[in-house]
């Protein structure tokens, strides 16, 4: 979950994000892409899903390049990740089906293949905030996953995650699937289900089906575990994936371990002390992130609240949302109704909804989970880690709590360093 400054959106935003130096701007990497994708069909997002045995199926793939070690540490020029490296990496870009709000759709992603690792294993990364137009700087729609062929950074695509955390965790020896979401690439046409964790781990868990197909297609051996990550908006559809592998899919994945850095676990409580927090009435440059959420949360939800009565400026899509005329609550929305129906729990059909998008009640989880997140994270406060660690822990649940002295963007390395480790380990058990 980013930082969105309201004074823009390029026609209207701007992100803080990855900061670049100058010199990283200049390098160049030479992408080759064979000419011909592989397994092409129609991808139209009128693809039928006659039964749950659709959903994940593999629509088309495309190698998009091949990367050494010494390319992927020179693409990542602000970390120094050359220590973790190990191997090779190839790059596809891939197609599949899945399911929003229960109708068929085509999403798409990237997958990326250790070369010369004997069954490695499985690694899904989930990309955190991006908004749906492109945007200076990165961290908008030009910079998820599937985009990525190997290229440096770009005015209007940083690439920031992709070269840094899905790049190492390849090159570290595992198989990573990375979806996209709905409102990305192929489908940029569809409103992307912001926070809805339901919604985010039906796309993750049809791309981890679209991913192995794809090794059997490229006759890639692996081993049949899995790990789950994710940073951001990305932690919360990581732990959400484990949420719904646990509840539905337990047959099918073999999940070993998920560590989430700063995700969003515990909405409620999110949109509680924070967009209804109404003795603090500004929320500065986080307002349409917020205002983002709510939209999404009303949209996905299938309840029938009129977002006229939910905003005071119209509304009528994500990037309305996102662009809030003003960072004050009273401002933005309509605070007596959200008083009414929320605060003092009158609209029990609006709090049921609010509650099934929290990913610490109602569940156990199984796996060992590693919870990391600086203390001083202003974008996802740092108590919606503490939240769901605690919950968990009481519960006698295998958790782990990593804390740092940082903000929600400093830990990436610690993060990514110390979840290769833990992984590792996990990975060498029989």
């Amino acid at each position: 979950m980013k930082k969105v400054l309201l004074a823009t959106l390029t026609t209207s935003a701007l992100l803080a994000g990855f900061s670049l130096p100058a010199s990283a701007q200049d390098q160049k990497n030479t992408v080759t892409e064979p000419a011909t994708a592989h397994k092409i069909m129609n991808i139209s997002q009128n693809q039928s899903i006659s039964k749950e045995d659709d959903r994940g199926e593999l629509l088309s793939y495309k190698k998009v390049n091949d990367l050494t070690t010494k390319e992927i540490n020179k693409l990542n020029p602000e970390k120094n990740i050359r220590q973790l490296l190990a191997y090779d990496v190839s790059l596809y870009s891939i197609t599949y089906k899945s399911v929003q709000n229960g109708k068929p759709i085509v999403l798409s992603g990237l997958v990326t293949i250790p070369k010369g690792k004997e069954k490695p294993s499985f690694l899904q990364y989930h990309h955190g905030t991006m908004l749906p137009i492109p945007m200076p700087g990165g961290e908008g729609s030009n910079d998820v996953p599937s985009l990525f062929h190997g290229q440096s950074p770009q005015p209007d695509a940083d690439f920031g995650e992709t070269r840094m955390m899905i790049l190492t965790f390849a090159s570290k020896g595992y198989v990573v699937s990375a979806p996209d979401y709905a409102g990305y690439n192929v489908s940029k046409d569809l409103d992307h289900p912001y926070n809805i964790p339901s919604e985010l781990a039906n796309y993750s868990v049809d791309m981890l089906r679209a991913t192995k197909e794809l090794t059997k297609e490229l006759k890639v051996k692996t081993d049949s575990k899995l790990f789950l990550t994710g940073w951001s908006e990305g932690g919360g559809a990581a732990l959400a994936t484990h949420k719904a592998i646990e509840q539905k899919y337990s047959k099918e994945f073999n999940l070993i371990a998920t560590s989430p850095l700063g995700g969003p676990y515990d909405m409620p409580s999110m949109l509680q002390s924070n967009t209804l927090d109404f003795e603090s009435d500004d929320l500065g440059e986080n307002a349409g992130i917020y205002s983002w959420t709510l939209y999404s949360l009303l949209k996905f939800s299938n309840i029938n609240v009129p977002l006229d009565k939910v905003y005071n400026y119209e509304v009528n899509d994500s990037l309305d949302a996102l662009n809030p005329p003003s960072s004050k609550v009273s401002e933005i929305l309509n605070l007596p109704f959200l008083q009414e129906s929320i605060m003092s729990g009158d609209n029990e059909e609006l709090l049921s909804v609010i509650e099934q998008i929290s990913l610490i009640n109602g569940w156990t989880p199984k796996a060992k989970i590693m919870f990391h997140s600086g203390k001083n994270d202003n974008i996802v406060p740092h108590f919606n880690t503490l939240n769901a660690y605690s919950k968990f822990k009481k519960q006698g649940a295998d958790v782990t709590l990593y804390e740092y002295n940082g903000d929600h963007y400093t830990p990436d390395l610690d993060y990514l360093t110390t979840t290769i480790k833990d992984f590792g380990k996990l990975s060498r058990q029989k």
